[in-house]
């Protein structure tokens, strides 16, 4: 997998090089902003961040927090390791 994964970057990394020299870099970073302002000014994008957001950070202190305790209390894990 790494061999297919190393020679995948290779031919990107070629042909976005080839794709940069057709285009002049001022006029791809004018389309990137340009994108970038097309999303944060649509409110969905901006709703659809924050509620993913809101979602992630609680999961992840638990799981930082207690998730290990907590598994070793309340399931059969703790009875394995006996």
């Amino acid at each position: 997998m790494a061999v297919i994964v190393l020679v995948m970057g290779a031919v990107l990394i070629f042909l976005l090089q080839m794709y940069e020299r057709s285009n002049s870099s001022r006029d791809s970073w004018k389309k990137m902003l340009r994108a970038f302002r097309t999303v944060f000014s649509n409110p969905q994008s901006i709703l659809c961040g924050l509620i993913a957001g809101l979602l992630f950070v609680p999961t992840t202190i638990f799981d930082m927090i207690w998730g290990v305790r907590y598994l070793r209390k309340h399931t059969a894990w703790s009875m394995r390791r006996r």
